[in-house]
This record gives C-alpha cells, structure tokens and sequence, in this order.
C-alpha cells in the first residue's frame, strides 16, 4: 500500500556512528496501530507491505503519487 508517515513515532528509529547515522533493528510491537492510510496502519492492522516517501516533500499527498501507485499494481 501507498501511505503516508505515521507521526506517532521513529524517534528511536536511528542511532548516531562515527559518520552520520545508520537504521537500527526495532521491535513494531512498540509502536502504536497508527491511523487508517499511514504505514503503520498497513504494517499492524493490514499485514499490508507499506510504501511510504519519506525524503520527498509531499509525504501526505497521495494524488501526487498516482503514476507509481498504478505502476506498483501492475
């Protein structure tokens, strides 16, 4: 599914290295369910693969997004 970020967490997500930061393991179990469209949502309440842009600056604006979600039901 194509959802939006959850902003109810990640903070712990991340750990600073020596240059820069790397993504650690984290337990999903520790994160609330989320909102129906975020990915969190998808992930717990779904069992659903989540597809979320995060680096993009239009995260909460699916219409934007429609070319790649008709390319990732294809």
């Amino acid at each position: 599914k194509l959802t939006r970020l959850c902003y109810d967490g990640y903070g712990d997500i991340h750990t600073e290295i020596k240059d820069g930061y790397r993504i650690k393991s984290w337990a999903l179990r520790h994160y609330p369910d989320g909102v129906l469209g975020t990915d969190l949502y998808a992930i717990k309440t779904d069992k659903c693969i989540s597809v979320t842009p995060i680096k993009l600056e239009f995260p909460h604006n699916t219409h934007a997004l429609k070319d790649l979600m008709e390319s990732l039901s294809d």
